[in-house]
């Protein structure tokens, strides 16, 4: 534990790196009010010592019995400096909430927009997670307290400097008595402050965990099987557990905290007494007046507040510093392309008329085997191709190289005979139309889930009613009175559940919606009755024609139906042919064809 207390002024300093990238951030956000909030914060740390004096003045002008109108002229002005106190802080407060808030948008929409460049394999990947996790939990608010602080601190050094130099005049040495407690005290915050910062840190993992159980525990789509499986004592109890080693920990903290805080709050208060009672002194043997007495009891208490403000801002910010620094490491993350052409212009991709696999291989990040090994073959315009293969054989990662998801591969993928990386992969993209077997569920209304293929003709009803005549999904739309503006799923209001045959066909509605070159179906009938898989695949290859069609199956009726079927094992493509042709062979082909046809006949006999 002792780690968390090696702070070194170099690691303070060092935490402070990307001050001028707040800066920029904050112009960025709106200038105009950041310059105007800290006006009015240096305005304002000079409105105390002002009214110190003008309490001065008339106490000691009451005192010598000076003229009426000079104690009325007094006390005007400092009426006056009052209302423009009150006038300066509700103003500041006013722009400060208007810039929070615009602020934490705008910090949220460039998270986004640095998720949105990241690759698969940086989704893939934990730490990422752990990154997000962080700056989505911490970064949208942080900014903002190192800006409020920043305000707080200048216009606390303004009112210190101002009232200590008040102090100094008279007796410089009470400065010295002031500052120990504040600054000693102070050292001890930041490095609670560090441990703090450390312990969240290594908590990343566990609170995605927290998050994980609370997502489980309150959606639709979990709840099923969380009561059949009488689960939510369960998750309940392993929730509980986590947050009680959290509580155990802040406690601790608080308690520390709390120590601290007696100790030098004492300390501090002796002083400030001891203090009074030597002006006190000073009023007695008459060598100063009582409004002099006032002000430096005055100056006393508001120098002992600024400093103590002034140095619980920089601790503050020493300790915001550290969340604000994982927000702009985020952003600076590199994206790393792997492909060896991205110097040069790339191709526009206007039409696939082929693809082609030449030896190619490929392992996941930071795995040693292969999920691919030496695959090759051809897809051509007006086929389409059927990949089979048991669990783990290669399928979905031959799809995710055609998609360019991973790009890190071995030999040569290639389109219309050019190599694949040549083309922008937005054009290589627009030329895909993907569903996959794990395919999103958007909780929005039919019209956008179907529309997202083609978000720009969403509101073209003839196409969306085209599409989900193909897919099945058009009963669905007829049997609902708001037609293609229901809401599905349950997270909002008027949401209307459909079971999970019926969100496949929405799916599928989607990727047919896209115009595109070729259509890929990852287990597209997985949750399909056998009736609306037929339907499907037949009006499916139809709408294929002029185009390529490669789909992912485990059903053995729907691959009948393919030009070609590709037969995957282990990462090889070991069976290429029509379905007679893998017939005929009597090979691994033959013997899956077999094995669930029987299971088919002896089920349905049943």
């Amino acid at each position: 534990m002792n780690k968390y207390y090696n702070v070194t002024l170099k690691e303070v300093t060092s935490s402070f790196k990307n001050w001028p990238s707040l800066y920029k951030l904050f112009i960025k956000v709106d200038k105009k009010s950041f310059i105007q909030i800290t006006v009015l914060a240096f305005t304002s740390g000079f409105i105390p010592p002002l009214l110190l004096l003008l309490n001065q003045a008339l106490l000691n002008t009451l005192q010598l019995e000076i003229k009426v109108s000079n104690v009325l002229s007094i006390l005007l002005t400092l009426i006056a400096v009052y209302i423009m106190q009150i006038m300066v802080n509700q103003y500041k407060q006013y722009k400060e909430e208007v810039f929070s808030n615009k602020l934490a948008y705008f910090i949220n929409l460039e998270i986004m927009k640095k998720t949105k460049d990241l690759t698969l394999p940086d989704f893939e990947n934990p730490y990422t997670y752990d990154q997000i996790q962080r700056v989505t939990s911490e970064s949208s608010y942080r900014p903002y307290q190192i800006f409020s602080e920043i305000l707080v601190i200048l216009s606390s050094a303004v009112t210190l400097i101002s009232t200590s130099i008040i102090i100094i005049i008279w007796k410089w040495w009470i400065v010295i008595f002031l500052f120990l407690t504040p600054i000693i005290s102070s050292l001890y915050y930041i490095k609670l402050g560090k441990k703090e910062y450390e312990i969240e840190w290594e908590r990343t993992p566990l609170r995605r965990k927290l998050f994980y159980y609370i997502f489980l525990m309150t959606r639709d789509f979990n709840v099923k099987e969380i009561k059949l499986f009488n689960l939510g004592s369960l998750l309940i109890d392993r929730y509980k557990k986590i947050n009680i080693s959290f509580l155990e920990t802040d406690n601790n903290i608080a308690r520390r905290k709390l120590k601290i805080g007696v100790i030098f709050e004492t300390i501090n208060q002796l002083i400030i007494g001891a203090l009074m009672l030597y002006i006190i002194m000073k009023v007695l043997t008459k060598e100063i007046m009582f409004g002099t007495m006032m002000a430096l009891i005055q100056g006393l208490i508001s120098t002992q507040t600024s400093l103590k403000t002034l140095m619980q801002g920089i601790f503050s910010i020493y300790e915001n510093n550290l969340y604000v620094n994982n927000f702009f490491d985020f952003m600076k993350t590199k994206i790393i392309i792997h492909s060896n052409l991205i110097s040069e212009k790339k191709i526009e991709l206007a039409d696939i008329n082929k693809i082609t696999f030449n030896d190619v291989s490929f392992k996941y990040p930071n795995t040693d085997n292969y999920a691919l090994k030496g695959i090759s073959f051809e897809l051509k315009k007006g086929e389409t191709i059927a990949l089979v293969g048991g669990n783990g054989s290669g399928k979905s990662t031959l799809i995710k190289l055609i998609t360019r998801l991973y790009e890190d591969y071995q030999g040569e993928i290639l389109i219309n005979s050019i190599p694949i990386e040549k083309y922008s992969i937005e054009s290589v993209r627009n030329q895909m139309s993907v569903i996959f077997q794990d395919f999103v569920k958007f909780e929005f209304s039919i019209r956008e889930n179907i529309g997202f293929g083609d978000w720009e003709k969403m509101m073209d009803e003839e196409a969306l009613y085209k599409a989900t005549s193909i897919s099945g999904a058009s009963k669905i739309i007829n049997k609902s009175t708001s037609r293609f503006d229901t809401q599905l799923g349950k997270m909002f209001n008027d949401g209307n559940q459909l079971s999970g045959g019926e969100w496949q066909k929405i799916a599928i509605s989607r990727a047919i919606f896209k115009p595109a070159s070729l259509y890929i179906m990852d287990e597209p009938s997985s949750a399909l009755d056998i009736y609306s898989e037929q339907d499907l695949f037949n009006k499916y290859n139809s709408f294929l024609k002029n185009k390529i069609g490669l789909f992912i199956t485990h059903r053995f009726t729907t691959v009948q139906q393919a030009n070609r079927i590709i037969v995957m094992d282990d990462g090889k493509i070991i069976e290429c042919g029509t379905h007679e042709e893998l017939l005929e062979k009597k090979s691994v082909y033959y013997d899956l064809y077999s094995s669930q046809k029987n299971i088919y006949y002896s089920g349905y006999k049943v």
